[in-house]
């Protein structure tokens, strides 16, 4: 989003205007990239516990290289990694540089999480994942975050709305993600931010139940009610 401010590139760019993909795949947006709405099916990053680990750049490549060459399926909103892994060589080729150490030195959003780093124990790399912050950072960014009217976004199910990395629900900012291995051991990020501004973060590590994953939800909901 920042690169679009700055005029680096526009959302309505194709993914073929900057990586002169040929098929179908190459009709995506960046705005549909961002938004999930690529068409872009299966994911093939979450195909067992090995397919979450993109820490190979052959693995990468090659299935960036696969996608060149789907089909485009249903364009509604389908979260898949794959949209960051081509966003990612998009944003390398617009910027002519590594876009992940582009975006720790220049997007001023991110000079907030000062902890901000490569995850321990995880070994993906780039836009896909493989990067940790403290509690308190992904607060203040939770905090700092002003999505625009103009943002793209598309309806996610259940009340949501996904934009640019970002999940509203109920005028509301939410971010949620969680990763449990096979192992037992597993590390996850929960923030939120009302509509007034207050935000609050919790990570935690292990994998809880149904149960302790509803006790969380209903002790945030709390925590950002409107009085």
């Amino acid at each position: 989003m920042h690169a679009a401010q700055q005029g680096v590139l526009d959302l309505a760019d194709s993914v073929r205007d900057h990586l002169g993909w040929e098929g179908p795949a190459g009709d995506a947006t960046l705005g549909d990239l961002l938004t999930h709405t690529s068409g872009y099916r299966p994911d093939r990053t979450q195909r067992g516990l090995l397919g979450r680990w993109l820490h190979e750049p052959a693995r990468i490549e090659a299935m960036i290289a696969k996608r060149a060459t789907s089909e485009r399926g249903d364009r509604a909103y389908f979260y898949n990694n794959e949209n960051y892994l081509v966003l990612e060589a998009v944003l390398d080729a617009a910027l002519d540089t590594p876009s992940v150490e582009w975006c720790l030195d220049e997007v001023p959003a991110l000079r907030v999480m000062p902890s901000l780093g490569r995850a321990d124990g995880y070994d993906a790399v780039g836009l896909a994942g493989g990067l940790a912050v403290s509690t308190p950072d992904l607060a203040a960014f939770m905090h700092a975050l002003s999505p625009a009217a103009d943002w793209p976004k598309a309806p996610a199910g259940d009340g949501a709305i996904y934009g640019p990395g970002i999940v509203m629900v109920d005028g509301r900012l939410i971010h949620r993600g969680a990763m449990c291995l096979l192992t037992g051991w597993g590390h996850a990020a929960i923030a939120a931010r009302d509509s007034k501004g207050y935000a609050i973060a919790v990570t935690y590590t292990g994998c809880p139940d149904e149960a302790a994953e509803a006790a969380l939800q209903a002790i945030l909901d709390a925590a950002i009610r409107e009085d």
